[in-house]
C-alpha cells in the first residue's frame, strides 16, 4: 500500500496520450511526495493484471476518469473498474473526478451525469489550444493537491501506521511491526532482548530520510540473543521501521555480489526479469520495476571491502539503501558504532539470569566493550554459577596467554578492540571448551561454509549424523545448546542456524588440516547440489536455492579439487537453467568448462562434457553459432576417445542435431539423430529413457520435414517407454505428450492432441513454479490446437500467458518469444475476424 495518497487513473488505452499528459501534471505533486499516481502501465510484466487493478482501486484516495467515447464503450471499464470505484465512493468517500478529454454524450450516462465533471461544465479538453489544455490540467492538479491535504485522507490504516517521528517517541525503542507485503528478511528481531542503541536506530532513520543512503560502520557485529552490532542494528531497524517503506524491504547478502542483489530482490518482490539480459541490464530493469512513488528499503549487509558502492546504488529517488560494512572509507553519511560503554556493558551482562551491577565494570573494560565477547561471557557466567566476576576476569587473563589464540587475535585485530584482542579471543575459547563434542563438530562444519544460514540437512550430511526423531535428534540438541545455552549461533526465520563471522574465524583455527573435515564439507555440498540431476527429486528445485551460497563459497575456497569444482559449477549451471536464470547458468557453465580445461589435458572427456553442457545454455539464449561450435568440438573429442556407437557420441550427436535443426540445417540434424538413435538402440535395452529422447528429437525434425507418419510412430514409442520408466506426471512424459500432440495436430487429429496437451500442461503446473518456461511451452502448444478447434478465447488466454513468460525469461528478441508472439497475433486476428 502506498505511503502517499494514491490517485488512480481509469482510461481507455486508445486515449493513452491524454493519460500521459495528465500524469505529467500530477507528477509535479508526486515529486513533492504529496501523491502517488497509479495507472495500469505500472503493472510489471508477468504480474496478474486484474488483481493488480483491484488492489490499486482498493488502495486509492482519489480516482480520475478520462472520459471519451472509447472510455464509455469499454466493457472492462464499465463492468469491472467503474462498479468498484463507485462502491468505494459510496462506502469510503473516494473522490471520483471525471475529466472529459473528447466530445461524447457523457451527460446521458446515468451514473456519470451525477458527478461534477472537469474542466468546468464538462468542456472537452481537446477543444482548447495547448495553453488552455495545460491550464486546465494544472487546475486539476491543484484540486487534487487540495483534496489530499484534507483531514481524513490517510496513507496507511492505523493498524499499519509507520513509526511516528515525534520527539517523545525517540526516547524509547520503537515496537516491532509487521513487515510490508513485499519483503525479504531472513533474520528475526530480538524483540525486548534488544538493549540500548535506541539513538543509533533513530540516527539511521534520520540519515535515510535526508540522504537516502546510510552506512553503519562498526567493529564486532553481534549476533547473539543480546547482540548490538552493526548487522543486528540493521535487523532491528528493518523490523521496527519497515512500514515506513511500503514499497518493500529487501535484505541482501552483499558480500556475494550484484547477481545476488538482483536475485534476492526478485525473490522478495516476486518480480520476474528477462533471464537473457546481462547483469548490468538486469540491475537497470530491477530498479525500474521498483521505481514507483512508494518508498523501498534495500539493506546491503556486509558490503564488500574492495567494491565501489556507487554501482550498487539505485538512481530512483524512492529507493533507500542501508549499508553495513567493516570498511571506514565510504563517503556517504554513516554511523560509526563504538564499543559499549561500561554502563551499556553492565546492562548487557545483567540481562541474563545473574545480576552483577557495578562489579561487572572490570569485565566490560577487560573485553573492550565488545558486545559479542560480553554476550559469550554472560552465558558462560550463567553456566558457571560458581564463578564471580573477579574469578572470571582471572580465567580470561590466564586463557589469553595461550599461544593457540595468537594467530586468531592477529588475523582479526582490525575487528577487535585495540589492546583487548587476546582477552576477547579468550572468551571464544572458554565458550568453545564447554561445548559438547557434537556442538563443536557442528560449529566446525559451519565455519567452512558461507556466513549465512546452513540447512540442517546439509549439516547432517557433512557430519554423518543419524536422522533421529523428535525426542532424540543429536543435531537439534547441539543446535539448541549453541543457541540457547552458549549463544554461539543464531537461528533465522526458518529455524536454520547461522554463525557470526568472528566466531567462525575462531572455530576455523581449531580445525586440524588433516582432520578430513574439509573433504567432507566439499563432498556434502557437491553431493547435495548433485540432486539437480534427479528429475524425480521434486523437492530439490526449491531446497537447492539454500545451498547456492555454500556452493559459491566452496568454489572460492582452497580445499576443493578440480573435479569437484567442475562438477559443482556444472550443477549450479543446471539448477539456474531450471529456474530460467540463463545468464547465471551461462556463467557457471563457462566456469565449469574453465575448471575442466585447467584440470585436465586437452581432449579429455570431461572437457567435452562441459562443452556440451554450456552449449545447451547458449542454445537457450539463442546464441546458436557458439553452441554449434562447442558441440562440434565435444563430438570430435568423443569420437577420438570412444569406439563408434558409444553413448557419449550419441549424446553429442543428438545435442548438435537440435542446434542444427534450429539453425535450419534439418537434413544434417536428421542424419545425426538417426545415427544417435541407432547407437542407443545397440547400447541399451528397448524402452530405455535415452532411446526415447533420441526418438523424440528425431520425430520433431521429421515433423518439420513433413514426414509425419514416422514422426508419429516414433513419438508413440517414446511416450510408451517414458510411461514405463517414470511415474505419472513426470516432466519427461509431458515432453513426449506435447511433441506427439504437435504431430497429431499436423495430421488433423486435433481432439487427441488437445487431450495430450492438457495432461502435459497439468503435469508441468504441478512440477514447476508458475510462469516456468516448460509451462509456457505447453500453454503455447495447447493454444495452437485450440485455435484449430475454434476455441479462440481460451487459445488467446493461454498464448498471452505463454508470451508474457517468454518475454520475461528470454526477452523480445529470442526466437521462442517471437514465435509465441506471432502465434498470439494470429489468434487475435481470428477473433477479430469472427466478431
Amino acid at each position: 500500500m502506498p505511503d502517499n495518497p494514491t490517485v488512480f487513473i481509469s482510461y481507455s488505452h486508445k486515449d493513452e496520450a491524454w493519460k500521459d499528459r495528465v500524469v505529467v501534471h500530477l507528477g509535479v505533486l508526486a515529486k513533492q511526495n504529496l501523491v502517488s499516481v497509479w495507472d495500469d502501465r505500472r503493472i510489471a510484466s508477468g504480474d496478474d493484471w486484474f488483481p493488480e487493478i483491484e488492489k490499486a482501486i482498493g488502495a486509492c484516495s482519489a480516482a480520475i476518469l478520462l472520459i471519451s467515447a472509447d472510455f464509455l464503450n469499454s466493457n472492462f471499464i464499465l463492468k469491472e473498474e467503474i462498479p468498484r470505484l463507485l462502491k468505494h465512493r459510496e462506502e469510503k468517500g473516494l473522490r471520483v473526478i471525471p475529466l472529459v478529454i473528447k466530445p461524447c454524450v457523457w451527460n446521458q450516462v446515468d451514473w456519470l451525469k451525477k458527478i461534477q465533471a472537469r474542466p468546468k461544465d464538462g468542456r472537452p479538453l481537446s477543444g482548447g489550444n495547448e495553453h488552455q489544455i495545460d491550464s486546465d490540467l494544472s487546475e486539476l492538479a491543484k484540486e487534487v493537491a487540495g483534496l489530499m491535504s484534507m483531514p481524513g485522507v490517510e496513507t496507511l490504516p492505523k493498524s499499519m501506521s509507520p513509526v511516528p517521528l515525534t520527539h517523545a517517541d525517540r526516547a524509547k525503542l520503537p515496537p516491532v511491526c509487521r513487515l510490508p507485503e513485499r519483503h525479504r528478511m531472513p533474520y528475526r528481531s530480538l524483540g525486548n532482548g534488544f538493549v540500548g542503541r535506541v539513538s543509533d536506530l533513530w540516527q539511521i532513520h534520520d540519515i535515510l530520510r535526508e540522504s537516502k543512503t546510510a552506512a553503519v560502520e562498526g567493529v564486532g557485529a553481534v549476533m547473539g540473543t543480546g547482540g548490538l552490532g552493526k548487522t543486528q542494528l540493521a535487523v532491528e531497524y528493518v523490523h521496527r521501521f519497515g512500514l515506513n517503506y511500503p514499497g518493500g524491504v529487501f535484505w541482501i547478502d552483499a558480500d556475494r555480489g550484484i547477481s545476488t542483489l538482483i536475485s534476492q530482490v526478485l525473490e522478495g518482490a516476486k518480480f520476474k526479469i528477462e533471464g537473457t539480459l546481462k547483469e548490468d541490464e538486469q540491475l537497470h530493469e530491477l530498479w525500474r520495476m521498483l521505481s514507483s512513488s512508494q518508498r523501498v528499503l534495500v539493506v546491503l549487509d556486509n558490503f564488500p571491502e574492495a567494491e565501489a558502492l556507487q554501482p550498487w546504488l539505485p538512481p530512483q529517488k524512492n529507493i533507500y539503501v542501508l549499508v553495513t560494512t567493516r570498511r571506514r572509507d565510504l563517503t556517504c553519511a554513516h554511523i560509526n558504532l563504538n564499543f559499549m560503554t561500561p554502563q551499556e556493558g553492565i546492562g548487557l551482562l545483567d540481562s541474563g539470569d545473574r545480576k552483577f551491577g557495578q562489579n561487572a565494570k572490570a569485565l566490560v573494560e577487560l573485553l573492550g566493550g565488545l558486545p559479542l565477547a560480553l554476550e559469550l561471557a554472560r552465558n558462560y557466567l550463567n553456566i558457571r554459577t560458581d564463578l564471580t566476576i573477579g574469578r572470571l576476569v582471572g580465567e580470561i587473563k590466564k586463557t589469553g596467554t595461550m599461544k593457540a589464540l595468537d594467530a586468531f587475535a592477529k588475523n582479526y585485530a582490525n575487528e577487535l578492540p585495540d589492546g583487548h584482542t587476546k582477552e576477547v579471543a579468550a572468551t571464544f575459547r572458554m565458550s568453545w571448551d564447554i561445548a559438547s563434542d557434537t556442538a563443536k563438530a557442528v560449529l566446525q562444519a559451519m565455519s567452512l561454509l558461507a556466513p549465512v544460514s546452513v540447512p540442517r540437512k546439509l549439516l547432517k550430511k557433512v557430519l554423518a549424523l543419524p536422522a533421529g526423531d523428535i525426542f532424540n535428534d543429536p543435531l537439534s540438541d547441539a543446535i539448541g545448546e549453541l543457541d540457547k545455552k552458549l549463544s554461539m549461533i543464531n537461528l533465522n526465520e526458518e529455524n536454520e542456524p547461522w554463525l557470526h563471522r568472528l566466531i567462525s574465524g575462531f572455530v576455523r583455527s581449531t580445525i586440524e588440516k588433516d582432520s578430513g573435515l574439509f573433504g567432507k564439507v566439499a563432498d556434502a555440498v557437491v553431493d547435495e547440489m548433485g540432486r539437480v540431476q534427479h528429475d524425480k527429486d521434486s523437492s530439490a528445485y526449491f531446497e537447492l536455492e539454500k545451498i547456492i551460497p555454500h556452493a559459491d563459497a566452496l568454489l572460492a575456497s582452497e580445499f576443493i579439487n578440480a573435479e569437484q569444482a567442475m562438477n559443482l559449477s556444472n550443477y549450479l549451471r543446471w539448477h539456474n537453467r531450471k529456474w530460467g536464470r540463463y545468464r547465471l547458468a551461462e556463467q557457471y557453465g563457462r566456469q565449469s568448462l574453465f575448471n575442466a580445461e585447467k584440470g585436465f589435458e586437452p581432449g579429455h572427456p570431461s572437457i567435452a562434457i562441459c562443452q556440451s553442457n554450456l552449449a545447451t545454455v547458449l542454445q537457450d539464449l539463442g546464441e546458436l553459432q557458439e553452441a554449434r561450435n562447442l558441440l562440434r568440438k565435444a563430438l570430435a573429442s568423443a569420437e577420438k576417445n570412444y569406439e563408434a556407437g558409444h553413448p557419449f557420441i550419441a549424446t553429442y550427436q543428438s545435442n548438435l542435431a537440435t542446434v542444427l535443426w534450429v539453425l535450419g540445417e534439418s537434413q544434417k540434424a536428421k542424419d545425426l539423430l538417426r545415427k544417435a538413435l541407432a547407437s542407443d538402440e545397440k547400447s541399451y535395452k528397448p524402452g530405455h529413457p535415452s532411446i526415447a529422447i533420441r526418438q523424440s528429437n528425431l520425430a520433431m525434425v521429421l515433423k518439420d520435414m513433413g514426414e509425419l507418419q514416422e514422426a508419429k510412430d516414433l513419438l508413440r514409442k517414446a511416450l510408451v517407454s517414458d510411461e514405463k520408466s517414470y511415474e505419472a506426471g513426470h516432466p519427461s512424459i509431458a515432453i513426449r505428450q506435447s511433441n506427439l500432440a504437435l504431430v497429431l495436430q499436423d495430421l488433423a487429429e486435433l481432439q487427441e492432441a488437445k487431450d495430450l496437451l492438457r495432461k502435459a500442461l497439468a503435469a508441468n503446473e504441478k512440477n514447476f513454479e508458475p510462469a516456468h518456461p516448460s509451462i509456457a511451452r505447453r500453454q503455447s502448444n495447447l493454444a495452437l490446437v485450440l485455435q484449430d478447434l475454434g476455441e479462440l478465447q481460451e487459445a488467446k488466454d493461454l498464448a498471452l500467458k505463454s508470451y508474457e513468460t517468454f518475454l520475461n525469461k528470454l526477452g523480445p528478441d529470442h526466437p521462442s518469444t517471437k514465435t509465441v508472439k506471432k502465434n498470439l497475433e494470429a489468434i487475435e486476428s481470428d477473433i477479430a475476424e469472427g466478431q
